[in-house]
């Protein structure tokens, strides 16, 4: 929902709580839940949204909140092919205004359902 560009390289536990910020300020409302990948182990978010890791125990959670955390796996190969087919595993502009263009230039996404 949401894109920050972020200085270096930080470690994406230290930026789940500026990335729901981000979202809920895109979409005018507050998170409940987050779904996120493994790469969050170990975030340091004290805000009012319950943190959901991809992976870990389904035993306590409701049905549609599994349901939610399914979905998540869905979206990663979205992403793989978005990397591999598209030029976007790298960008080779230099600097923020590099990453912010990055995405412009890449190739366009065919529309067909099957893509």
């Amino acid at each position: 929902m949401g894109v920050d560009l972020c200085q270096a390289n930080p470690y994406d536990g230290h930026t789940l709580g500026q990335a729901i910020a981000t979202v809920e300020r895109a979409t005018g409302m507050s998170a409940t839940d987050a779904y996120v990948d493994k790469g969050y182990r170990g975030h340091d978010y004290t805000g009012d949204a319950t943190i959901h890791i991809s992976g870990t125990s389904t035993r306590k959670l409701a049905r549609t909140q599994k349901q939610q955390g399914r979905r998540l796996s869905a979206v990663e190969p979205k992403i793989g092919r978005l990397k591999s087919g598209h030029r976007l595993g790298r960008c080779f502009l230099k600097g923020l205004s590099g990453d912010a263009v990055n995405l412009v230039l890449a190739p366009p996404v065919p529309t067909c359902e099957s893509c």
